[in-house]
């Protein structure tokens, strides 16, 4: 395809991550902040698929906060030798020297009493409990080594070794529509176009209602537009051509599964615990596996923000947004 014809120089939409070009999550990036602040060893960032755990992470490897640097790791070693190999590349000056797992807090310390080290630890759902315990470890005899550790939000009982050094829980959900608009622009104008052009503003409203702001949605959406424009020839996309070229309508009650329905009615004006809305439903004779669906579809349908989720006392429990009262009122289910 040839993406002159929108004088871009290249798709503005692909899915790689560009941290120059992160937008949004400014109310996070301050939690993340206040954290480190208070000298919380641990920050636990989570969010669903697509979400922009691992562009927020970039976005910091390259835009640190004052007075931190900063280090991401892509994928945690599993076990304790893989942060041994890690941390001697920090405070080796000569390869040939190698320092235990017992010697690099001191080692550390020197290195970074003057500026400390963010270690941004990317999909941390695979960290070992071995791994986990050495981290620990770590951070526990070194002051200036922090770690802002990214996961799903339903992985979140695999830290529990972490449990008093976590200082913070925060939340990526999805970008607002100003934010939608901002990170569209932002794209476009890094492919040589300017502002939104050839999208409308009614054209960002209907993407916003379709993604739900979900950043990895947000451009696979606009890629398939994209595309279907050029093909078309149309040079201009408004919220008319959306609408005839995808289904770009937003959710419909109509469109979720059945247990998708039955989980929301469930919730319907109530705060329940996963526990009590598997009793409810009743999903199957295996308790376990009922556990496991329940958790499953609450993440989906956060990630939809249809759903959301508030700490009370050691438990987590869930309750229906705005969002979906208002998708209710708009398409009911019949």
């Amino acid at each position: 395809m040839d993406f002159s014809f929108f004088g871009w120089s290249q798709n503005p939409f692909t899915l790689n991550i560009i941290p120059e070009l992160f937008v949004g999550y400014r109310s996070q990036l301050e939690k993340i902040r206040l954290s480190l602040e208070r000298q919380s060893k641990f920050t636990l960032l989570l969010g669903g698929p697509g979400t922009g755990k691992t562009a927020l992470l970039r976005y910091l490897s390259i835009r640190p906060f004052s007075g931190y640097q900063t280090l991401y790791i892509p994928k945690p070693p599993r076990e304790e030798k893989g942060w041994e190999i890690i941390f001697n590349k920090l405070v080796s000056r000569f390869s040939f020297r190698k320092y235990s797992l017992y010697e690099l807090p001191e080692k550390l310390k020197k290195k970074f009493r003057k500026k400390p080290l963010l270690l941004l630890l990317d999909e941390g759902y695979e960290t070992g409990k071995e791994s986990l315990e050495w981290l620990r470890t770590l951070t526990d005899h070194c002051d200036s080594l922090f770690v802002l550790l990214a996961s799903l939000p339903d992985s979140e009982f695999s830290f529990s070794l972490l449990k008093q050094r976590i200082g913070e829980r925060v939340e990526l959900k999805g970008l607002d529509r100003l934010e939608t608009a901002e990170l569209i622009k932002r794209r476009i104008e890094w492919a040589g176009g300017q502002d939104i052009r050839p999208f409308s503003l009614d054209s960002i409203e209907v993407i916003y209602n379709h993604t739900l702001g979900v950043p990895r949605q947000v451009l696979k959406c606009c890629s398939e537009v994209v595309y279907q424009a050029m093909e078309r020839g149309i040079s201009i996309i408004d919220s008319g051509f959306l609408r005839q070229v995808s289904n770009l309508n937003g959710i419909q009650l109509k469109e979720l599964s059945e247990k998708q329905r039955r989980l929301l009615f469930a919730l319907d004006s109530k705060s329940l615990t996963p526990t009590q809305l598997a009793d409810q439903l009743e999903w199957g004779r295996n308790r376990d596996n009922a556990m496991r669906a329940v958790n499953n579809m609450l993440r989906r349908l956060m990630g939809m923000g249809l759903v959301e989720r508030e700490r009370v006392g050691k438990q987590y429990r869930y309750k229906t947004t705005a969002k979906f009262e208002a998708l209710r009122k708009a398409f009911p289910e019949n």
